[in-house]
């Protein structure tokens, strides 16, 4: 099964703003991390303004407010945090800024820990 056909198109529109902002943490897009994002949208099927708005954050970075990790779904929460995961690996560096915006949104996704 297709893991996106279980997402409706707002969460997965959600996801890729997300990974955005993730990839944005160290302050610079790196290519891996601008491909990943790119084959990410692909995967998601994102429609045509959706996909307008995350290829202009890809250029300059959004303003991170924009992104609400409360708003993600309980079920999808593991989800979106190993996609962020995928994208801060994807140039092959983790930097200190990267660990802290992933360790923030987990303490909000996850306020009294993962399981």
């Amino acid at each position: 099964m297709d893991k996106n056909r279980d997402l409706d198109m707002e969460t997965r529109a959600r996801l890729a703003r997300f990974v955005c902002v993730m990839a944005w943490a160290d302050f610079k897009i790196q290519p891996e991390e601008r491909t990943h994002i790119f084959a990410l949208m692909k995967g998601l099927e994102l429609d045509a303004e959706t996909q307008t708005e995350i290829e202009g954050w890809l250029k300059k970075p959004p303003d991170p407010e924009l992104v609400d990790p409360t708003q993600i779904p309980r079920s999808q929460r593991d989800r979106f945090l190993k996609e962020a995961e995928l994208v801060i690996e994807a140039d092959g560096h983790v930097y200190p800024e990267e660990i802290e915006m992933l360790s923030l949104f987990q303490s909000i996704l996850y306020p009294e820990g993962r399981d």
